[in-house]
């Protein structure tokens, strides 16, 4: 049986065209993935003096959005285990 060495193999190998196509679609999936919640907390300080919300109703907003992740997650979990998870990301994306 042969072994491989991970870490040789990686250092032998060049940084092509292919592997920056690769580090793109993660970036942008990665930065959408998280640009919900970071521009909550840029606009809750705008949304609290206009909408007159206390403090205790805009941590309820950031809340719920994290309760909607976690029933989307539910939702999609199975799917992408049906579906192929390549085709979920792109449709949550």
């Amino acid at each position: 049986m042969r072994e491989v060495n991970a870490s040789e193999v990686a250092g032998n190998s060049k940084f092509g065209r292919f592997h920056l196509m690769v580090f793109m679609w993660c970036l942008f999936a990665i930065t959408f993935d998280g640009f919900d919640i970071a521009m909550y907390g840029v606009g809750v300080p705008l949304l609290m003096q206009e909408w007159k919300l206390t403090p205790v109703e805009a941590g309820g907003i950031a809340s719920y959005s994290l309760f909607g992740m976690m029933v989307g997650a539910l939702i999609f979990a199975p799917l992408a285990d049906k579906l192929g998870r390549k085709k979920v990301l792109a449709i949550c994306i």
